[in-house]
C-alpha cells in the first residue's frame, strides 16, 4: 500500500548524452545519474559531472530480457568514476559476458562505508524479487543508520524515474488461473497465478506442461529447473517451487501451457471466470486521450486502452505525439529510467526553433544519429528512428521530434 503521508521533492536536470541528474538535497545529501549504458565514457568526460563521479557510492547497470524480468549487477566503488572506467576497459576487451542498456549512478557526498550501501541494496533486490542479478558475491550486511535513510529514499525516488527493482510489491488480491487439459493419464490442472505491480507472478505449487524441444519456451523452462523453481515430474509434466515472476501475461501462460498462449485470452478470474482481457475491458475501459488540438505545442499523450490496465500501465504504456501537418507519428515509452523513443517513429531532422542555443545541441544530435544510421532522412525535413533510442526526458524527446522547444 502506498502512504501518501510520504513526500518526495526531486530537483532534476536534464544533461547531453540522454542523463538525468537528481541533485542533492537538504535531507538527502547524494546524486543521482540516470541514462543510456553508452553514456558512461560522455559522463565521464563532462565537466559538470566531474565531482559527482569521484565521489563514492553505488551503481546499477540494467538490461531488459525477451523474457524473464529486468537483469541488473549492483556495484560499489571508493571513487566510481575509477570503477566505471576499469568496467569500460573490460567491456571494450571483451572481458564481459553482459550486455547493458542502462546505468543508475548514486553518488554520495560523505565518508561512509559503501560496501554495506551495495550490500543492503543486493538484498533488498532479491526480497522483490523484481530483477535477475548477476552479482556473484554474497552482499555485505551491517546495520547502519545512514544506509538505512538512503535505502529507504531511493526506494522512494527511482520508480519515479522509472526504475522498480527494488520496489517492494504486495499481491493486489485477484488471483487468476487457467487450464491445463485432462488426458487419458492425468486429471484437468489449474495452475495459479497473480499480479503484483508490474509482475505477473504464477504461484507455488502450480502445475506446468514441459514444452516441447526446440520450442521457444524451452530455454526459459530449463533454466527454472536449473535455478530450482521447478521441479520436474512424470509424464512431462512439473511443479512450481516457489512463486516466480514473469514480465507479461503471455509469457507466463506459455511457460506453464508448454506451448505459444495469448495470456490476455488463457488466464481466467479464479471467481467470475472471465479472461483476463474481459476482466480489464470492464474495469478499465477506454481512457484513451489525444492532444489537444487547441494547444499550439506537440505533447506526448498516453493512450491506455482494454488491452493496458492501469495496474500495468506505467511499465507498459506507450506515448504518441501526432505532426499533422507532416502526417506523422512518434511512439515512445518509459524503461529503467528513460524515455525511448520507439524504431518507426516519425521526426523532424532539422532544427527549426528560434532558440540557437538549443539549436546547436540538437543540430549535432540529428547529425550523431544519422551517421549512426539510428535515424533515416527521408526528406529535407523528415525522417524516421531506425531503432529504439534513448532520450533523458519526454520534453528531450519531444523538441528533438517536432525540431523546436516543446514541453514534452
Amino acid at each position: 500500500m502506498i502512504d501518501f503521508k510520504r513526500k518526495i521533492t526531486l530537483e532534476l536536470e536534464e544533461e547531453p548524452y540522454g542523463v538525468r541528474w537528481v541533485k542533492p538535497t537538504i535531507y538527502a545529501n547524494y546524486n543521482v545519474l540516470i541514462g543510456p549504458f553508452s553514456s558512461i565514457p560522455d559522463i565521464l568526460k563532462y565537466e559538470k559531472l566531474q565531482k559527482v563521479v569521484q565521489n563514492n557510492g553505488v551503481y546499477f547497470f540494467m538490461a531488459e530480457q525477451d523474457s524473464g524480468p529486468l537483469k541488473v549487477y549492483i556495484g560499489k566503488a571508493e571513487n566510481i568514476g575509477d570503477r566505471l572506467r576499469t568496467h569500460l576497459a573490460n567491456y571494450r576487451a571483451g572481458k564481459l559476458d553482459e550486455e547493458w542498456q542502462n546505468v543508475c549512478i548514486v553518488s554520495v557526498e560523505s565518508d561512509f562505508e559503501e560496501g554495506l550501501l551495495e550490500g543492503e541494496l543486493i538484498s533488498l533486490a532479491g526480497k522483490c524479487g523484481r530483477a535477475k542479478l548477476t552479482n556473484r558475491q554474497e552482499p555485505k550486511i551491517r546495520s547502519d543508520v545512514e544506509v538505512e535513510g538512503i535505502v529507504k529514499d531511493l526506494q522512494l525516488k527511482l520508480p519515479v524515474l522509472g526504475i522498480h527493482f527494488l520496489h517492494e510489491v504486495k499481491s493486489l488480491g485477484a488471483v487468476f488461473q487457467c487450464v491445463i487439459p485432462k488426458t487419458r493419464h492425468r486429471a484437468k490442472m489449474t495452475p495459479r497465478a497473480d499480479e503484483r505491480g508490474d509482475v505477473f507472478v504464477v504461484l507455488k505449487n502450480s502445475s506446468l506442461r514441459k514444452p516441447a524441444s526446440g520450442a521457444k519456451t524451452s530455454h526459459r523452462y530449463e533454466q527454472l529447473v536449473k535455478n530450482g523453481e521447478v521441479k520436474e515430474g512424470e509424464g512431462g509434466m512439473g511443479t512450481f517451487l516457489k512463486d516466480v515472476g514473469f514480465s507479461s501475461l503471455s509469457t507466463a501462460a506459455s511457460i506453464v501451457l508448454g506451448r505459444p498462449a495469448n495470456g490476455w485470452k488463457e488466464w481466467r478470474d479464479g471467481e467470475t471466470n472471465r479472461t483476463y482481457a474481459e476482466c480489464v475491458e470492464k474495469t478499465v475501459g477506454d481512457v484513451s486521450s489525444t492532444p489537444d488540438r487547441k494547444k499550439p505545442a506537440p505533447k506526448f499523450s498516453t493512450r491506455v486502452t482494454a488491452s493496458q490496465p492501469r495496474i500495468r500501465a506505467a511499465r507498459e504504456a506507450v506515448f504518441a505525439l501526432t505532426q499533422r501537418r507532416a502526417n506523422q507519428v512518434a511512439r515512445a515509452m518509459v524503461r529503467d529510467g528513460s524515455f525511448i523513443v520507439l524504431k518507426g517513429s516519425g521526426t523532424r531532422v532539422s532544427w527549426r526553433g528560434a532558440d540557437e542555443r538549443s539549436g546547436h545541441s540538437y543540430r549535432e544530435k540529428y547529425k550523431e544519429l544519422l551517421r549512426s544510421g539510428k535515424i533515416r532522412k527521408d526528406s529535407d525535413e523528415f525522417g524516421v528512428f531506425l531503432e529504439d533510442v534513448a532520450f533523458g526526458s519526454p520534453s528531450t524527446a519531444a523538441t528533438f521530434i517536432v525540431g523546436r522547444n516543446t514541453n514534452g
